[in-house]
């Protein structure tokens, strides 16, 4: 498998995790929303009974005694040798409260497995995503070893007791073998994965703003939820950086919930796009890798997620052995990047700098967009649209996302109403080099619509 598809296919399944996550995450909350609401007055008998009995300090307010007075009528507590009861009597409830679990115990019992459903759903899907992330370790680890061989298997061997017992031919022999070495390899430190590919490929990962340290985090909790019960251990401590490990003491229980799950998905893409990028030279494909990593970048400006194209086209503009222009297009969508992030004055300058009175039409308006100078857009884009720049695009292209909701915008429009009724569609299918990548992509059962 050529290494372009490996990146697509990691994070293609990786966004359609997030997909399923984020569906079954507002399902869920949409039933505890209708669900809780059935076990309230419940749960508030507990709170209110266990009060009478306990010497914790749990205090109600006005409103929920208040509440209490309206569903009980009075209350007694008995000391037996058994243990403390409290009894009280319901008063006689209109037919409002029929839909109520007014048992305190069973409200309680079923309010906490709902709760938990969340928590459940997250740490659930932490381990898949992680499962995701070494599929695509281990997929870029077979593909070196196919390629380079020798760098890993030349002191290899097999004893004739193995070699009788495959009884196969010497074909299975060798894909027995590189099964064998990705399982050892697999069992290695995440951090030692880098190190071997650094060592033995002279690869190089960027990774600047503790991206790495913070996703070792997530790899580490991820081992926690699956074998301590979240509870902090010194594995994790001892796998972790130091500014996390001071953090968190020993037995704490470190939870998973959507607003970490949004982060462990951005951060784990963006280290795979930085892997694979450390290690493009050895791919057979180097342009077209890129080429599909920039593809999917736009995507990510596309769906507004701005830190991880930031992040790509980053990579990607400092790269040296790239045409002047490609270099000013990902210089363009990481300025667009940053400035969606709320961030254009580290970026102003350089913008304002950008000399483009000897480029085309399109790079001119890209300047003018990122600084917000309307009249200038509109401007260059009278002389352009529907030749550099199908009008389609100023609606697409996240680079017009400011002018679009501006007056200069809603006149331009207008003038050129026709142009602005034409759609444009590219099907993702006249991207792939071959008629085995279409299938690959769509299926063998490809028919026409009648």
């Amino acid at each position: 498998m050529e290494f372009k598809v490996l990146l697509e296919q990691a994070i293609d399944k990786i966004q359609n995790l997030q997909e399923y996550y984020e569906r079954q995450l507002k399902s869920i909350c949409d039933h505890l929303d209708e669900e809780t609401e059935k076990y309230k007055y419940g749960v508030l008998l507990e709170k209110y009974l266990f009060s009478k009995i306990s010497n914790l300090d749990m205090e109600l307010s006005e409103q929920e005694l208040k509440e209490i007075n309206k569903i009980i009528d009075g209350y007694e507590v008995e000391k037996r040798s058994d243990g403390i009861v409290v009894r009280y009597k319901l008063k006689e409830l209109d037919e409002s409260y029929k839909k109520y679990e007014l048992n305190p115990q069973k409200a309680v019992t079923e309010y906490i497995k709902l709760s938990e459903q969340p928590s459940i759903l997250s740490e659930s899907t932490l381990m898949m995503l992680l499962v995701r992330y070494e599929e695509a370790i281990a997929g870029i680890f077979k593909y070196i070893l196919m390629k380079y061989p020798d760098a890993y298997l030349k002191e290899k061997s097999i004893t004739y007791s193995e070699l009788i017992s495959l009884n196969t031919e010497l074909k299975e022999v060798k894909r027995n073998f590189i099964e064998k070495e990705v399982e050892e390899f697999m069992r290695m430190p995440i951090s030692d994965w880098y190190n071997v590919f650094e060592q033995k490929h002279k690869a190089e990962f960027i990774f600047e703003n503790g991206e790495f340290e913070r996703f070792k985090e997530i790899y580490y909790r991820r081992n926690l939820v699956v074998h301590n019960k979240g509870k902090v251990n010194n594995s994790y401590i001892k796998s972790v950086d130091k500014s996390v490990s001071e953090l968190v003491e020993k037995g704490e229980v470190l939870k998973v919930d959507r607003e970490y799950m949004s982060r462990a998905f951005e951060l784990t893409q963006l280290i795979l796009y930085g892997t694979f990028w450390g290690l493009r030279k050895l791919s057979k494909d180097k342009d077209e890798l890129e080429n599909r990593m920039f593809e999917k970048a736009f995507k990510h400006m596309e769906n507004a997620e701005w830190s991880i194209s930031e992040y790509v086209y980053k990579l990607m503009m400092d790269e040296k052995e790239q045409s002047d222009a490609d270099k000013f297009c990902n210089k363009v969508n990481y300025w667009i990047s940053v400035k969606n992030q709320g961030r254009i004055e580290e970026i102003k300058g350089d913008v304002d700098r950008c000399d483009v009175s000897a480029m085309c039409g399109q790079f001119k308006v890209a300047k003018y967009a990122l600084l917000d100078e309307y009249d200038k857009v509109s401007g260059i884009l009278e002389k352009i649209i529907g030749t550099e720049i199908p009008s389609c695009y100023i609606e697409q292209w996240p680079l017009f996302i400011q002018y679009r909701e501006s007056e200069e915008y809603e006149k331009f429009r207008e003038k050129h109403k026709e142009e602005f009724e034409e759609l444009g569609y590219i099907p993702d299918y006249l991207a792939v080099d071959s008629e085995e990548e279409i299938i690959d992509e769509y299926g063998n059962d490809m028919e026409t619509v009648e």
